[in-house]
């Protein structure tokens, strides 16, 4: 039993955490997300192309696009890198979070 559940079952616990019906799903949700989201520990240019290199790279749904920073970029598959993908488009993304649509 997870610890939402349990606090879902006791309501002297829910009162203090203030979770309730909704709220729980919520909570469920975001943490589902967080561990979903890959960290971009680098990056550099290639013509149009931006590769991001990832600690760990973990590919959910189809990955053909990525969203950072609540933008979508379509993804180019790195066969020579290990944990990088390539985004079409330019920007900063070092030390942000990337989740695969």
């Amino acid at each position: 039993m997870s610890f939402l559940q349990r606090i879902s079952k006791r309501p002297e616990l829910r009162e203090g955490f203030a979770l309730t019906g909704n709220r729980i799903q919520e909570v469920q949700n975001k943490i589902r997300e967080k561990s979903r989201m890959n960290r971009i520990r680098d990056q550099f240019t290639v013509s149009k192309y931006t590769v991001l290199l990832f600690d760990e790279l973990c590919i959910t749904g189809s990955g053909k696009t990525i969203k950072i920073d609540d933008k979508s970029y379509s993804t180019e598959m790195v066969f020579d890198l290990p944990n990088s993908i390539a985004i079409i488009g330019h920007g900063e993304y070092i030390g942000k979070d990337a989740v695969f649509e």
